[in-house]
């Protein structure tokens, strides 16, 4: 019995031995397994976190480039209208330069026109003026004709002794000589007015016909011809 206490003692204690080995190995393992298992749920984690900053930058990324996009659309539509712009303004700019031109043609023939509007205003009023001086000179000849048949007239009526218009003819082809400048002393006008004034004096101290008379402050009043030369020599 004691033998067999002894070996189911040592079998028992075998047994202990191994169980507490066993529960060792159990708790060690267990302990490493939690150990581990927490490493792998820490990495999980960071992956977790790393794929979730990933996915932020990608949408980061998404939105920068659709920006990027954007704001390349806005440019190139930006560009095509300055373009665009470009081209208008070459426009009219040409369209400007024609305009100028055109003005500059037109000026310039405003010009030509204006010298030979002036140069034929110019040719008229040489034309005009040569046409009234055509005309007062046919006035006056007209008027200077009528004064000597007017005074013509007058010495015919004058002879008539019709002496009231004689003196009105004489009267007027004196004013119509006088105004147009002719000459007094024509000889149908000076002998109206001589005969109708009643002023003429007849000399007898003459023979032939007298040529000058000369008044002077002397008492006589008349010199002669010959005396009259010879004072003027003196």
């Amino acid at each position: 019995m004691n033998k067999t206490g002894k070996i189911i003692s040592a079998i028992a204690i075998i047994a202990v031995i191994l169980l507490g080995h066993h529960v060792y190995l159990v708790n060690t393992t267990r302990d490493e397994l939690v150990e581990k298992n927490q490493e792998l749920q820490d990495k999980l984690d960071e992956l977790t976190k790393e794929e979730k900053r990933s996915v932020v930058m990608q949408s980061i990324n998404a939105q920068m480039e659709e920006i990027a996009n954007e704001e390349r659309r806005i440019s190139d539509e930006q560009r095509e209208e300055a373009i665009a712009q470009t081209k208008v303004a070459e426009e009219m700019r040409r369209k400007a330069e024609i305009e100028r031109q055109n003005a500059l043609v037109a000026e310039q023939r405003a010009v030509e026109a204006s010298e030979v509007a002036r140069s034929q205003q110019k040719i008229a009023e040489e034309q005009r003026s040569q046409a009234e001086q055509s005309k007062r000179i046919a006035d006056t000849l007209t008027y200077i004709s009528l004064a000597r048949t007017l005074g013509q007239t007058a010495i015919t009526q004058y002879k008539a002794d019709h002496h009231d218009i004689a003196d009105l003819l004489a009267h007027t082809a004196c004013l119509f000589t006088d105004r147009y400048r002719g000459d007094i002393y024509a000889p149908t006008v000076y002998q109206a007015l001589a005969m109708t004034s009643q002023s003429k004096n007849v000399w007898h101290k003459h023979k032939g016909i007298i040529t000058d008379v000369a008044f002077s402050d002397e008492k006589s009043g008349t010199y002669e011809a010959h005396q009259l030369r010879e004072r003027q020599t003196e």
